[in-house]
């Protein structure tokens, strides 16, 4: 995943704000088995311990976020069909 397309502007753990207060977001890629790796932004280190007691919860968050920016980039582009600028 790159940084462009990751779906979240908050962190998954604690909901504060990637890269508030003049701080970098952690980025760590997180690997399941079997699965390719994916990446999680989080608002700090510390975040990344809660991250990793109940990754899948997290992870299912991230997920239905990307769907929701998905589906918001569609209607977006459905709405522009009939024009053009």
């Amino acid at each position: 995943a790159t940084l462009a397309a990751y779906p979240m502007t908050v962190c998954v753990v604690s909901g504060d704000q990637l890269e508030s207060g003049g701080m970098e977001p952690y980025d760590y890629f997180y690997k399941a088995e079997g699965k390719p790796e994916q990446l999680v932004r989080l608002c700090c280190k510390d975040c990344l311990r809660d991250f990793k007691k109940d990754p899948e919860k997290y992870l299912e968050i991230i997920e239905a976020a990307a769907v929701k920016r998905q589906t918001e980039i569609e209607s977006d582009k459905s709405t522009h069909l009939d024009h053009s600028h």
